[in-house]
């Protein structure tokens, strides 16, 4: 239990939890090797392309993927940029509540995901197509924020339409001339892919991305 409470008010926590990393980074070298094999560098994020076309998109995100690796969202950013799209990121948006319902704290959860609805909504009428995740698990916990609101009914309708318009990255480039950014080699090379769970079984997406690797 105290470990539980300790992971939902942490990892839920961009902040706290960015400082938490960097305070590791920084000390790594001193820290017991059991703790000091678990802090890894962050990778630097790189350009994010200023909103500049009609196309919209919002993002999650997150709570842990900013601090680990922003470089994630970022480079998704640039992709969407070169296929006519603007990825918007929302203030006041953080963790889309999956932490929290995994660890029993559901009512924590929706909090959450109150937060994050009421973030988003006023961006909604701004033609804004579709709201991408990059994590598959954040995916499939955006896809069932109606199904945790289905006895709320002041939220309800608001998170059936953020579940509608739910997209893991994925779905987005392969309706998209996505060929259009690979530079065709003569050289062969082999890709591995192994699809998460929550891509498989919670998305129901995995043909999509075999496509687009082949």
């Amino acid at each position: 239990t105290a470990v539980r409470k300790r992971l939902t008010d942490l990892l839920p926590n961009r902040k706290l939890f960015s400082t938490a990393l960097k305070l590791g980074q920084t000390f790594k070298s001193i820290l017991p090797k059991s703790v000091a094999s678990k802090v890894v560098d962050s990778r630097p994020a790189g350009e994010w392309p200023a909103p500049r076309h009609a196309r919209k998109m919002l993002t999650l995100q997150g709570c842990v993927q900013p601090a680990l690796s922003p470089d994630i969202n970022a480079a998704t950013a640039r992709v969407l940029d070169r296929l006519g799209i603007s990825l918007i990121v929302a203030t006041g948006v953080g963790c889309c509540g999956a932490v929290s319902q995994h660890l029993s704290e559901p009512e924590q959860a929706r909090e959450q995901m109150r937060r994050n609805i009421d973030a988003w909504w006023p961006y909604l009428s701004d033609k804004i197509e579709a709201i991408i995740t990059t994590a598959s698990g954040c995916g499939s916990m955006l896809k069932d924020y109606a199904f945790h609101f289905r006895d709320d009914y002041d939220y309800l309708i608001k998170a059936e339409r953020i579940a509608y318009l739910s997209r893991d990255i994925v779905e987005i480039i392969h309706r998209e001339p996505y060929s259009t950014l690979v530079k065709h080699s003569t050289d062969t090379k082999k890709v591995a892919w192994h699809a998460p769970c929550s891509l498989q079984h919670g998305q129901k997406i995995t043909g999509m991305v075999e496509t687009i690797l082949t």
